[in-house]
C-alpha cells in the first residue's frame, strides 16, 4: 500500500470551502504594568474553534529592542515543532508594519500527516524579556504576526502592551516604612511568597517604587516581583535553590532616594530519614542499626540529632544523638518481651536538624531465631535380609551428627517401612528377594528444636538369603509301578536363588539310579504274589544347592501287570488315572502335552496334567550396539525362542539380568554397555517353566569431546569417552587429521582404551615461527573403531590460535589433610584450594582470590593457591572467588562454595554406591564434583553426575559436570536442603514458588563449555516421570523461582524410555523419564550472575538449579505454559505483534478518512 499517496490525498482534501475556523493568538497576562523587577514574562496562548483540521502555524513576535531585551524561550510546545529562535532576529523590512519594533522571535509548527494534534487551548511558549532601566519610553507594544496558518482558517492576533515602572519622584520614605513579611523557614527547591507594603512619610499607601534591586547576596536564586496593587502592596516570589542558606540583604530605590532594607530569610529543608521501615535481625544481640538520614543543608553546618518519641516498645530501645539504635537488653526469640509477644518490636524515631525541622518514621524490628543446635544427616544405606519377620530392624539405626529429636520418612514407600524416634528403620512387611523390588530409596528428615531440619536419602537394600531348594511332591511320596518295569518317576527340584541349580543324590544307589532327574530301578522289578511286602521299596532323594539341601522319601510299590484290553497299559494304572479302561490306548494323549498316555504309563507320570515344560531353541550369544549410557532393546532383538508341544510358541520374558531384576521401560529391556548374562524364562499355560541363559554384549558408543583451543608450542589432549564399560577390551579408535599442514603438529592416529571408559590422544602443536598468520584449525575424524561404535560426535576440532582468547578456570581442587573435595570440616587442618587454570594462548596468568566472609583471612590473594584454616569457625558455608586474567582479554571469574560439616564416621559394612569399595575406604571427593566418593561408582566420567538411585545427569563429552552449590551428596535437591544452604550462607529463604507445586529439583554446574558465551546440552535421567501440565522452573539465590526461558539458545525436550541421545520430543511430555536441555552460558537460565539483571556470567560455566513443577493456582510470577515457554524480548527474530496491529489500524483509519473527504 502507498502510504505517501494516502497522506498526500488527505492534505490536499483540506480545502477552504469545507471549514471556516479561526486561530487566535493572545498573551497571558494580556497587559503588563510597572515592571519593577526588571525581568518579566508572558505566555503565548493559541485557541481555536476547530482542532480536527489544523495543519500548523507560523508565528513571529516583534518588539522594540531599545525598551526591552529578549532573554529566553521556555516551554515551547513540542508537538510538530519545526523550529524556533533562541535569539532576536533583525526586522529589516518592517514586516509587522510597526515602525517602533526592530526585532522578532519566530516559531513554526507543521504536521506532515495533516493533523496538528493539539487541544482547543494550548500554550505555545513562555517568553521572557528584561525592561531596560535607562529607557525614556514609559511603555512598549509586543506585536504578534502569523507567517502561515492552516488552510481554511483565519487568524486573530491580540498584541501585548507593556507599561514601564513609575519614573516620578515619590515622597521621601524611611527604610522602616518598607516591610518584608515572610516566614523564617522556607524549603529548598520550593517557591516562597511574601508581600511588601509601600507607604510614604505620612503613612499613606503609595504605588511609587522603582523596584530595581541595587544589591543582594542571592547568588543562585531568582527574586521576581509582580505589579504594585492600588493599596501599595507588592507580591514577591523567590525560587529557592539547594545551595541557598542563611541571611539575604536587599536594597531598593524609592524614587531618587535609596533605602536600605534588610531581611533575614532562612532556607531550610527538614531532614529525610532513609532508614527502612522494617528490619529483621537475629536474636541474642543488642545491635540493630545506625539510622541513616540526609539533609540538603548539611554542607552549610546543619547538624542532625536522633531521638525516640513513640511506639509500643519504645522503652525497649535506646538511640544515641548520632543515630545508633540498640536494644536495652538482647532479645530472646524463645521468650519475647515485645508488646505483642510475637518477636516484633515497634518504635518511632525522630530526626531533628539544627533549625528544629524534623521527620518521624516508625520502625518495626522483627527478631529471627538463631539455630543454637546443629544436626546433620548424610546419604547412607541399610540392608535387610529377605524373609525377615514383619517389624524386623533394617540394619543399624540411622547415623547422624548430633542427636535429632524426630525422624520422619518424607519420601519413599511408607507402606513397607517405618522409622522410630531413635532413627531405627523397621520393615512392615516380609520381602522376597526373587520376586519383590530389592532397592528402596527413603528420604529421611531429622529435626531438633532450635536446629535446621536436614534430609538425606537412605537406600534400603533387600539382600538375598541362600534358601533351601524345593522338590515337587513334598517330603514323602508313594508311587506304584507295573511289574517288569524300571522307571519310577521324574524328580522336579528347583532353587529360587538366581543361578543355583540343585543337584540330586540317592540314599541307596545299589537299588536305584538317577539319570538327570529320572529315577529308576537298576533292574526290573517283579511282582511278588507270595510275599507282598517284597513289593515295597523305599528311596530318599536329596536336592542340594548353595550349601543347603532338602530330601524326599519315595515309597515304590510294584504291582502285577494285568492288561485286559491289550493296549499296553496296566488296568490298575488306567483305572487309577482315568476311572476306566476305555479312555486311553497305546497312542492317545489325554493331556495333550506331546507325550502319549502309554509313554506316561511307562514313565509313571500324570497323563491328565500337562507337566512337560517348553523347550528353548538353541541360544546364541547376542551382540548389540548401545545408543547411550542406557539403551532400550526390544526382546526380539535378542533372537531367542521357545516352543511347547501343547501351546506352541511361548512368549518369553527376561527373568534376570546379571542375577538382578531387569528394568523394562515401554516394553523394552534397558541395558548399559558391557557384557551381561540374561536369564530367559518360558512358561506354558499349565505353568511349566523352563529357563535358559544367554550372553549379551552391548557395544558402547564412543564420542570425541567437542572442541578446544591451543597455541603453538602447547600440547593439547583430545579426549574420547565411552557410554559405559566395553564388553571386550581393548577399545581402539582410529582417526585421521585434516586441516593444517602436517608440519604444524605431531600426533599418533590411534587412541587405545585398555580398561575403563575414557581415553585420549596427545597432539603437539609445533611452533613454525611465522607471526600474524591467523588462526588455524585441525580436525580429528574417527575412521574406524573396534569394540565400540561411533557416536554422534565423530570429530574433534582444535583451533591453533594467533588471536587472544580469555583464560579458563576448568575446575577447583580442594584438599584438607589427605581428604579431597569441597566438603570440609572445622578442624585444625589447613584447607588448600587450587584451580585447574588454562590459557589457550599460553599467557602468564594472574590470580586474584577473594572470600565473601571476613572471618576467613587470606594471607596472599595473588598466589596460585588459596590457603586458610577453618578451625573453630561456626560458618556452615564459605564462598571463595577467583578472578583469572591474562592481562589482555576479559578476565574470567568463578566461585567455589565450600560446605563445613562435622566429621562423618562410617560403619564397617556399608557400601552405599555398590562399587565393591566400603564407604569408610572412600573418604573425600577425589574428582571434586561435589559427590562424595562413597556415593558414586568409582567408574564414572567427568561428564556424568549421580542424581539418584541408579540415575545420573549426563553432559556432553569434554565438558565437566558437578553438583550445584546447594546440594548434599547428589545432584537431586530437596527444599529442606535448599533452605539449609540459604540459612548457612545468610541468604533470604526463597525456596517457596508461589502458584506452583515444586516436584523433583536438580542442581548442577557445567564447566569447560566449548565457547565462552556458547551453549551446551545436558540429559537428566529422571527418578519421577514428568506429570501432566508440567512446567520447568529455574531458581537463583538472588531472584528465587522463575520460568525457564526458551529461545533459540535455550531449548527443552523430553522422551519416554532410555535416555539415549536419539529421538526427542519438544517440551515436557507426560510420563517422560528423560529430560534434555540446551542452555546458554551467560543467558537467563544461567544462575551464576551477580549483577541483578537476571543474566548469568559469560565465563564458560553454567549453574542451573531447576525443578519440574505443576501450577497449583494462578501463578503470580512470570507467565508461561507447556514446556515452560515464555516470551523473551531478547530472543532472535523477535517480531512485536502489538506493533503489527497498530500499523494495520493506522492504515485502516487513513483509508477511511480519505473516503470520507472524497465525498
Amino acid at each position: 500500500m502507498n502510504i505517501k499517496k494516502i497522506l498526500g490525498t488527505v492534505v490536499l482534501a483540506l480545502s477552504p470551502s469545507i471549514w471556516a475556523a479561526t486561530q487566535t493568538i493572545t498573551a497571558n497576562p494580556s497587559s503588563i504594568n510597572n515592571t519593577v523587577a526588571g525581568e518579566f514574562s508572558f505566555e503565548v496562548k493559541h485557541t481555536t474553534d476547530d482542532t480536527a483540521n489544523l495543519t500548523g502555524l507560523g508565528l513571529r513576535i516583534y518588539y522594540d529592542s531599545s525598551v526591552i531585551t529578549f532573554v529566553e524561550n521556555t516551554s515551547v510546545l513540542t508537538t510538530n515543532n519545526i523550529s524556533h529562535n533562541d535569539s532576536g532576529q533583525d526586522d529589516t523590512n518592517n514586516e509587522d508594519g510597526n515602525s517602533d519594533t526592530d526585532k522578532y522571535i519566530g516559531y513554526s509548527w507543521a504536521s506532515v500527516s495533516g493533523n496538528w494534534n493539539i487541544s482547543a487551548s494550548e500554550t505555545l511558549a513562555n517568553v521572557k524579556f528584561t525592561w531596560k532601566g535607562d529607557s525614556s519610553k514609559p511603555s512598549t507594544t509586543v506585536v504578534f504576526k502569523d507567517t502561515s496558518h492552516a488552510a481554511g482558517y483565519t487568524t486573530v492576533l491580540n498584541n501585548l502592551t507593556i507599561n514601564g515602572p513609575f519614573t516620578g519622584n515619590p515622597a521621601v520614605a524611611s527604610s522602616s516604612t518598607v516591610m518584608l513579611n515572610t516566614s523564617n523557614a522556607i524549603s529548598q527547591g520550593k517557591v516562597a511568597t511574601w508581600t511588601i507594603s509601600l507607604k510614604d512619610a505620612s503613612g499613606n499607601a503609595t504605588t511609587n517604587l522603582d523596584g530595581k534591586i541595587l544589591s543582594s547576596n542571592l547568588s543562585n536564586a531568582t527574586l521576581t516581583f509582580g505589579n504594585i496593587a492600588n493599596d501599595g502592596t507588592l507580591t514577591a516570589t523567590y525560587n529557592y535553590q539547594e545551595s541557598d542558606f542563611g541571611t539575604y540583604n536587599f536594597q531598593f530605590k524609592l524614587g531618587a532616594n535609596p533605602i536600605g532594607v534588610s531581611q533575614t530569610l532562612t532556607v531550610n529543608d527538614p531532614p529525610i530519614n532513609n532508614t527502612v521501615q522494617a528490619i529483621s535481625i537475629f536474636e541474642n544481640t543488642t545491635n540493630i542499626l545506625t539510622v541513616s538520614a540526609t539533609d540538603t543543608n548539611l554542607s552549610n553546618g546543619d547538624i542532625l540529632t536522633f531521638s525516640l518519641i513513640d511506639g509500643a516498645d519504645k522503652a525497649k530501645f535506646s538511640i544515641t544523638n548520632s543515630g545508633v539504635l540498640t536494644f536495652n537488653n538482647a532479645p530472646n526469640y524463645e521468650n519475647p518481651i515485645d508488646s505483642g509477644n510475637n518477636n516484633t518490636y515497634i518504635a518511632t524515631i525522630k530526626v531533628t536538624d539544627s533549625l528544629g525541622a524534623s521527620t518521624e518514621k516508625t520502625l518495626t524490628v522483627t527478631i529471627n531465631n538463631v539455630l543454637e543446635h546443629s544436626i546433620d544427616i548424610f546419604g547412607q544405606s541399610r540392608n535387610i535380609k529377605e524373609n525377615s519377620v514383619i517389624n524386623a530392624n533394617v540394619g543399624d539405626r540411622i547415623a547422624t551428627n548430633g542427636i535429632p529429636s524426630t525422624y520422619e520418612i518424607t519420601s519413599g514407600n511408607t507402606t513397607l517401612f517405618a522409622i522410630n524416634h531413635s532413627g531405627q528403620i523397621t520393615a512392615k512387611s516380609s520381602f522376597d528377594f526373587e520376586k519383590d523390588i530389592t532397592q528402596y530409596p527413603l528420604t529421611i528428615k531429622i529435626t531438633k528444636n532450635d536446629a535446621a531440619p536436614k534430609s538425606a536419602v537412605v537406600t534400603v537394600n533387600v539382600t538375598n538369603v541362600d534358601e533351601a531348594p524345593t522338590i515337587v511332591g513334598g517330603a514323602t511320596r508313594a508311587i506304584k509301578i507295573v511289574t517288569g518295569r524300571t522307571a519310577v518317576t521324574n524328580i522336579h527340584a528347583s532353587d529360587v536363588d538366581a543361578g543355583q541349580i540343585p543337584s540330586l543324590s540317592l540314599s541307596d544307589s545299589s537299588l536305584f539310579t538317577l539319570v538327570g532327574n529320572a529315577l529308576s530301578f537298576n533292574t526290573a522289578q517283579i511282582f511278588d504274589n507270595t510275599t507282598p511286602s517284597n513289593n515295597f521299596k523305599t528311596i530318599t532323594v536329596t536336592a542340594s544347592s548353595g550349601g543347603k539341601s532338602i530330601s524326599q522319601t519315595i515309597t515304590v510299590e510294584t504291582i502285577d501287570f494285568i492288561d485286559t484290553d491289550n493296549d499296553g497299559i496296566a488296568d490298575e494304572w488306567e483305572r487309577r488315572q482315568f476311572g476306566n479302561l476305555t479312555t486311553a490306548d497305546d497312542d492317545s494323549d489325554v493331556d495333550g502335552d506331546g507325550v502319549s498316555d502309554k509313554d506316561e504309563f511307562i514313565a509313571n507320570t500324570d497323563p491328565n496334567v500337562d507337566n512337560i515344560a517348553p523347550v528353548f531353541a538353541s541360544i546364541s550369544k547376542a551382540t548389540l550396539n548401545a545408543k547411550g549410557r542406557k539403551t532400550g532393546f526390544a526382546l526380539s532383538d535378542f533372537k531367542v525362542s521357545a516352543t511347547d508341544a501343547k501351546d506352541g510358541d511361548i512368549v518369553l520374558v527376561v527373568n534376570l539380568v546379571d542375577g538382578k531384576n531387569p528394568k523394562i521401560l515401554g516394553g523394552k529391556l534397558i541395558l548399559e554397555s558391557g557384557s551381561h548374562t540374561l536369564t530367559w524364562k518360558a512358561t506354558d499355560v499349565a505353568g511349566n517353566i523352563e529357563t535358559d541363559t544367554q550372553t549379551v554384549d552391548i557395544v558402547p558408543v564412543v564420542n570425541f569431546a567437542y572442541a578446544q583451543m591451543g597455541s603453538e608450542g602447547q600440547t593439547v589432549v583430545a579426549k574420547v569417552s565411552l557410554s559405559g564399560k566395553a564388553a571386550s577390551y581393548p577399545v581402539v579408535i582410529n582417526f585421521n587429521i585434516s586441516g593444517a599442514d602436517t608440519t604444524d603438529y605431531t600426533a599418533t592416529n590411534t587412541i587405545t582404551i585398555a580398561s575403563g571408559i575414557s581415553g585420549e590422544a596427545q597432539i603437539q602443536l609445533i611452533s613454525d615461527g611465522i607471526s600474524n598468520e591467523g588462526d588455524e584449525v585441525i580436525t580429528l575424524t574417527m575412521t574406524n573403531t573396534s569394540n565400540a561404535v561411533k557416536g554422534k560426535n565423530v570429530s574433534h576440532r582444535i583451533t591453533i590460535l594467533e588471536t587472544n582468547k580469555a583464560p579458563r578456570i576448568r575446575k577447583f581442587m580442594v584438599e584438607q589433610g589427605n581428604i579431597k573435595g569441597r566438603i570440609i570440616t572445622a578442624t585444625n587442618n589447613d584447607v588448600v584450594i587450587s584451580a585447574d587454570a588454562f590459557d589457550p594462548n599460553g599467557d602468564t596468568l594472574t590470580y586474584t582470590w577473594a572470600v565473601d566472609n571476613a572471618v576467613i583471612a587470606n594471607p596472599n590473594p595473588n598466589a596460585t593457591t588459596f590457603t586458610f584454616n577453618p578451625n573453630g569457625t561456626d560458618l556452615k558455608g564459605i564462598a571463595i572467588r577467583l578472578l583469572l586474567s591474562d592481562g589482555k582479554a576479559d578476565a574470567v571469574e568463578r566461585s567455589l562454595h565450600l560446605r563445613v560439616v562435622t566429621p562423618i564416621i562410617h560403619n564397617n559394612t556399608d557400601d552405599t554406591d555398590g562399587d565393591g569399595v566400603l564407604d569408610k575406604d572412600e573418604a573425600g571427593d577425589n574428582d571434586g564434583n561435589g559427590i562424595p566418593d562413597y556415593k558414586e561408582d568409582k567408574d564414572h566420567t567427568e561428564n556424568t553426575l549421580t542424581s539418584g538411585v541408579n540415575t545420573v545427569i549426563i553432559a556432553q563429552t569434554g565438558v565437566r559436570i558437578s553438583a550445584g552449590k546447594m546440594t548434599d551428596g547428589s545432584a537431586k535437591l530437596t527444599k529442606a536442603r535448599m533452605q539449609a544452604y540459604l540459612q548457612e550462607n545468610g541468604k533470604i529463604d526463597n525456596t517457596e514458588d508461589s502458584g506452583y507445586t515444586t516436584g523433583d529439583i536438580y542442581d548442577y554446574t557445567i564447566d569447560n563449555i566449548e565457547e565462552i558465551g556458547g551453549t551446551t546440552a545436558v540429559i537428566i535421567e529422571l527418578e519421577t516421570a514428568i506429570p501432566n501440565a508440567a512446567i520447568l522452573r529455574k531458581h537463583s539465590i538472588n531472584n528465587g523461582w522463575k520460568m525457564f526461558v526458551e529461545d533459540a539458545k535455550n531449548i527443552i525436550s523430553s522422551k519416554i524410555g532410555a535416555c539415549s541421545d536419539d529421538t526427542w520430543s519438544a517440551g515436557l511430555i507426560q510420563n517422560a523419564t528423560c529430560l534434555k536441555l540446551i542452555i546458554e552460558d551467560g543467558g537467563e537460565n544461567d544462575a551464576d550472575g551477580t549483577d541483578g539483571n537476571g543474566m548469568g556470567k559469560k565465563n564458560g560455566s553454567i549453574e542451573d538449579p531447576i525443578a519440574i513443577s505443576t501450577p497449583s493456582s494462578s501463578p503470580s510470577g512470570s507467565g508461561g505454559s507447556g514446556g515452560g515457554c515464555v516470551y523473551n524480548p531478547n530472543a532472535p527474530a523477535r517480531f512485536d505483534m502489538v506493533l503489527v496491529l497498530l500499523m494495520i489500524l493506522s492504515i485502516y483509519y487513513l483509508i477511511r478518512r480519505k473516503r470520507i473527504l472524497g465525498h
